[in-house]
């Protein structure tokens, strides 16, 4: 065993960690333990890349995907970088960067290309073009990729290759913090592989264990998972981890945050196969999670972004400063800002985001008494009702949805083309900001983010400005006719 891999071993060791005292206290959270971001304590990001996301990333212009301008060297001491389809490239084992221009040059199996090819895909994205081919050749990865420029299909991908399909065993594990992304991202891997015979299932709390129970009895080769149900499943017995080669952290940022490490730590120390490949996967990344994952990857690919670099292109940002109000004076002011930008605008699909649950259910309620069709999401609505407005919503049958920071890490939706700040993120959750607004810019197309603001807020604002090094103006009365 490598001396890196000994570190990772340690890096991910229980700490004489009970288990089955971590499942007693996952199942009484288990409406699932969701990221904390917001006064909800409570986070997601959901990501469905569906033919018509697919699509869309051929209908654009090489210049709306290209994520140019870049990028600067991490910290990390470097034996190779490059600079790739603007995203920087360090490889920390030497040689030359791998590039695939096209998924046939990527040694995929026709099956494969095939799945590719049927969703309209026809040349990889940037994320696609750096992280799929390190990834087939057992390299381990940490990637940064902003939402809606093929992050899933990256790992999809390379999971769906991975796969021995003679062996019905399960082979790849594929971890999501939330239901709703486990749901969509094996809905992705499921559309990507349907010209294969591998079985891809997801498993997450808030349904029945019966229910999860039928779908691990069909041996899937690729599980899709949140933290607790996994746990729950390896208390059981009822997964065969000897075979496990992949392992594979979407929105690892937040899964490497205390809570979600400690169910982390548990689930990996089960997996047998301690040279097991690791690939971590997030639009951003901090200083202490760098070097949190230098004690977890051996000689990785590192892709990386710079922070000016992560505003995503095509996303206009706004504000509106309801002046030096407080408490509910100040959320009159905003609702009435809120309804008048619904009267006056014609926007076909919105989200409003609000820090707390409770502030979202009574906007939904008086939005409805001022008119306005509107759906509410929140952590606190049973799993059946949150999949069926999440359907709604990506179907087109709902065009407002009001929303807690749930969200925030993900509504996939190609006609969603407005966000709408009710409340903006917290000091402490500048990184939700970025998260909350690319949900009106999927595949690099055109949206709007609106921010409402009191006086006291304004700082904020320009907090977001520094940090991501963009600009937030003033909203124009004559740009609301044009949402």
């Amino acid at each position: 065993m490598t001396e890196q891999k000994k570190r990772q071993q340690n890096m991910f060791a229980t700490e004489q960690t009970n288990l089955s005292t971590e499942i007693a206290k996952q199942k009484q959270e288990e409406s699932e333990r969701e990221p904390t971001h917001n006064s909800e304590g409570k986070g997601e990001r959901v990501e469905q890349e569906n033919t018509q996301n697919a699509q869309s990333v051929n209908d654009q212009d090489e210049e709306e995907i290209n994520m140019d301008e870049v990028l600067e060297i991490p910290d990390e001491q470097t034996t190779n970088s490059s600079l790739i389809a603007g995203v920087l490239v360090v490889d920390e084992k030497g040689g030359e960067a791998d590039l695939a221009e096209t998924f046939d040059s990527m040694g995929l199996s026709e099956d494969i290309l095939k799945g590719i090819f049927s969703l309209g895909f026809e040349k990889p994205s940037p994320i696609q073009m750096t992280a799929i081919v390190p990834l087939l050749k057992g390299r381990d990865l940490r990637a940064q990729a902003q939402s809606g420029t093929g992050k899933t299909a990256a790992f999809g991908i390379a999971s769906l290759q991975s796969v021995d399909q003679k062996l019905k065993e399960l082979q790849v594990i594929i971890m999501e913090t939330t239901r709703e992304l486990a749901i969509q991202t094996c809905s992705v891997l499921q559309n990507l592989g349907s010209s294969t015979n591998i079985c891809i299932e997801a498993v997450y709390g808030g349904v029945r264990i019966t229910e999860t129970l039928e779908k691990v009895k069909k041996r899937p080769q690729i599980l899709v998972g949140t933290p607790g149900r996994l746990l729950h499943l390896i208390e059981m017995k009822q997964l065969n981890l000897n075979h496990v080669k992949l392992f594979i952290l979407d929105e690892a940022d937040e899964m490497l945050k205390k809570g979600f490490l400690e169910s982390i730590n548990l689930l990996y120390n089960k997996i047998p196969n301690k040279q097991i490949q690791v690939g971590l996967f997030s639009a951003t990344w901090s200083k202490e999670e760098q070097e949190i994952t230098a004690q977890i990857l051996n000689e990785p690919v590192i892709i990386s972004l710079k922070d000016e670099d992560q505003t995503l292109k095509g996303i206009k940002q706004y504000y509106v400063n309801v002046g030096d109000k407080r408490g509910a004076t100040v959320d009159m002011s905003k609702f009435e800002v809120l309804c008048d930008l619904y009267d006056r605008g014609s926007i076909s699909q919105s989200v409003i985001f609000c820090n707390k649950v409770e502030r979202a259910i009574n906007i939904q309620k008086n939005m409805i008494e001022r008119g306005f069709e509107c759906e509410i999401f929140h952590s606190e609505l049973p799993q059946d009702v949150r999949n069926d407005v999440m359907k709604r919503f990506a179907e087109g049958k709902c065009r407002t949805l009001v929303s807690s920071g749930l969200l925030a890490r993900g509504v996939d939706v190609q006609t969603l083309s407005v966000v709408i700040n009710f409340d903006v993120p917290h000091e402490k959750e500048i990184e939700n900001y970025i998260h909350r607004i690319g949900r009106a810019g999927r595949y690099g197309r055109k949206g709007t983010a609106i921010n409402l603001v009191s006086s006291d807020d304004m700082e904020m604002i320009k907090r977001y400005e520094k940090h991501y090094n963009t600009t937030i103006v003033p909203l124009p009365g004559n740009i609301v006719e044009s949402l």
